[in-house]
């Protein structure tokens, strides 16, 4: 486990200092100090500064001089928003060969192409089902690549389609990424270089002509399943161009175009943060940028990464780390409420938490569902401040029990002043709400009256409501 504190880097930070957008790596990572602003946003570290806009969403990023005093303000990236939160374009600059305009389509919330500034497709990924973030091949500007991952959906390998493997990555504990580039699309020789020589095996009576097959699939640049004078002018030009090895360094820009990296994310080296939906990761802080939407549940510390355990945690919104070795689908848990019901593990309470693959899930009973709609939403409220009482820490499914340290009265004593709270508010705008009146006073009266005699017992002052 890892100890992360508010005001500084990780103990291990600088261990895995990288390049990042022509900045100098974090030397002194250990003592960097990060500010925040009154909405729990971090928008300064010792490199970077952050900005964002209404709704906690990073906008834009400034490089900020290393000898601390900001004389330089330059803008490395800038982002926009769809009216569903997705990021549908990021524009990078004065980063060198990183810089350009990018723009992402969507089905649902998984990212399915991304083109340039003109149009032009540079990306199209292809899922699984396993997994919302569970990459099979992705289409690059030169080619098919399949996609490897492992147990936590990072993308470890990426091969073209004669098998070979074009570039392998690696990562730090939280995701910074090493990548080492194998070879290129139109590498025939497999001998790091696209030269004059690969580029002989391709043509009309060559090795390579008509239907690929084996090594020549590298040569099917536009993916039609036939190689013409259209696949073999690009290689024309890819040789030409290719002066030099084209295998590259260990560095954190992939060469292929690839930008799906750990647990399956964007990584954006404008930035050098990891796009993971709702909120933006730091690979190198070991910490998220924005607080956690959901609040605590999965952690006090609302800027904590897959809950401090990066080996078996997976986080696909940034809101909620779930353990990555079971419940791979959506709908595992979809039931669980309704199951709990029926088995009787809800003992006939109104409202109940349950764990379910490590994720914490706020039920409520079929009795309360069908009744007054206010009092449902305040019931769901109760189980929601219950979430950091509990702990869920294995992929099994149970109603958990207090964890240890946290008293059943002091628990209480808190939900029910969250439902009673909110009973009253419903009450207050009744009957607008569409809410039953009556039974909404009658029910926060009950929860106030609950709440007080829980927090005697738990010798918590008595407040309102």
């Amino acid at each position: 486990m890892w100890s992360l504190l508010m005001t500084s880097m990780p103990k291990d930070a600088a261990e895995s200092a990288v390049m990042i957008c022509g900045c100098a790596p974090f030397a002194d990572a250990l003592n960097a100090v990060l500010r925040f602003e009154s909405s729990g946003n971090l928008v300064e570290d010792d490199r970077h500064r952050y900005q964002y806009d209404a709704w906690n969403r990073l906008v834009l990023v400034q490089r900020i001089a290393a000898d601390g005093n900001g004389t330089d303000a330059a803008t490395l990236h800038a982002a926009e928003y769809d009216g569903l939160g997705r990021r549908i374009e990021k524009a990078v600059s004065n980063c060198g060969d990183l810089d350009g305009t990018f723009r992402f389509w969507y089905n649902g919330q998984q990212v399915i192409e991304v083109r340039d500034g003109s149009s032009n497709v540079l990306t199209q990924a292809y899922y699984g089902t396993q997994y919302i973030d569970e990459l099979v091949a992705l289409k690059l500007e030169h080619g098919y690549a399949l996609v490897s991952q492992d147990a936590n959906y990072n993308v470890t390998t990426l091969t073209d389609l004669g098998g070979r493997v074009l570039e392998r990555v690696f990562y730090t504990e939280y995701g910074q990424p090493i990548l080492e580039s194998e070879r290129y699309f139109g590498d025939y020789d497999a001998d790091g270089d696209v030269d004059a020589t690969d580029d002989g095996f391709l043509g009309s009576g060559q090795t390579c002509w008509g239907t690929p097959t084996g090594a020549c699939r590298v040569f099917d640049f536009n993916s039609d399943g036939t190689l013409n004078s259209s696949d073999e002018t690009i290689m024309t030009a890819l040789a030409a161009a290719a002066s030099t090895n084209r295998r590259h360094e260990n560095r954190t820009v992939s060469p292929t175009g690839m930008a799906f990296l750990h647990q399956g994310l964007l990584f954006d080296t404008g930035c050098a943060a990891q796009y993971n939906r709702l909120r933006s990761h730091s690979s190198s802080l070991q910490r998220f940028h924005q607080r956690d939407p959901l609040e605590y549940v999965d952690s006090f510390n609302l800027y904590t990464s897959l809950a401090n355990n990066p080996i078996t945690r997976v986080d696909s919104f940034g809101e909620n780390a779930v353990c990555s070795h079971c419940c791979r689908r959506d709908n595992d848990c979809a039931n669980v409420c309704r199951n709990s019901e029926n088995d009787g593990t809800s003992n006939g309470d109104d409202g109940w938490v349950m764990c379910c693959c490590g994720r914490k899930i706020s039920c409520t009973s079929r009795r309360i569902r069908e009744g007054d709609s206010c009092i449902a939403n305040c019931t769901k409220v109760h189980e929601k401040a219950h979430k950091p009482h509990v702990n869920c820490d294995n992929c099994g499914v149970e109603r958990p029990p207090f964890k240890d340290g946290i008293h059943e009265h002091y628990g209480e004593c808190v939900a029910y002043r969250a439902s009673a709270k909110c009973l009253f508010d419903a009450y207050n705008n009744c009957p607008e709400n569409g809410c039953d009146c009556n039974a909404v006073i009658a029910a926060a009266q009950r929860h106030r009256a609950r709440a007080n005699w829980e927090c005697r017992i738990a010798k918590i002052p008595i407040g309102n409501p």
